[in-house]
């Protein structure tokens, strides 16, 4: 029988833990976006990294675009 021990440091730790913080926020603001039917999942993407969040894609005018602003700011 094999076992094996790894020692996990603790700026490993950190940073799984930021990782899933970020997957997290991602899946938030997608969630309430699409939501809100302000964007086509499929022909936006969205990535978070270190808590910033950033959106590329088209959106149809300036207005949604405010709005989508508006909701990720909130999701924070």
């Amino acid at each position: 029988m094999l076992l094996s021990v790894q020692l996990i440091h603790a700026a490993d730790l950190k940073k799984i833990e930021q990782s899933l913080s970020d997957s997290l926020i991602t899946t938030r603001v997608t969630a309430k976006l699409t939501q809100q039917k302000l964007i086509n999942p499929l022909k936006v993407t969205i990535t978070t990294h270190h808590g910033i969040v950033k959106i590329k894609g088209h959106v149809k005018d300036k207005t949604t675009r405010m709005q989508i602003y508006r909701l990720v700011k909130a999701s924070r």
